[in-house]
């Protein structure tokens, strides 16, 4: 798969942070499909801190953030609403180093 950027994702994101969401993306998406399915977001959203890895069970928490970024409603997160939700979380003042 070739990670394309809109041009507003490019004119968004520094050539370092592209290579860091591609990573970042091949990284979640374990089993390489190109879409990251609710288990792939879960683990991420964990890591990212969106969703809490203790107490009860953040399935409710996932389900809404998934719906949240899911732009085509399919019930996974491809490549270009992955990148818009990162740009997303970044204005938030997330930290993805």
């Amino acid at each position: 798969m070739t990670y394309n950027f809109t041009q507003e994702q490019q004119n968004l994101l520094p050539t370092a942070d592209r290579q860091l969401f591609v990573n970042c993306f091949k990284t979640y998406d374990t089993n390489g499909d190109t879409n990251m399915d609710a288990s792939e977001f879960k683990n991420l959203m964990m890591d990212l801190g969106q969703v809490k890895r203790t107490g009860e069970n953040p399935t409710a928490e996932v389900k809404a953030l998934l719906d949240k970024y899911d732009q085509n409603n399919d019930g996974q997160i491809q490549w270009n609403e992955f990148v818009d939700m990162m740009v997303q979380l970044r204005g938030k003042g997330v930290d993805f180093g």
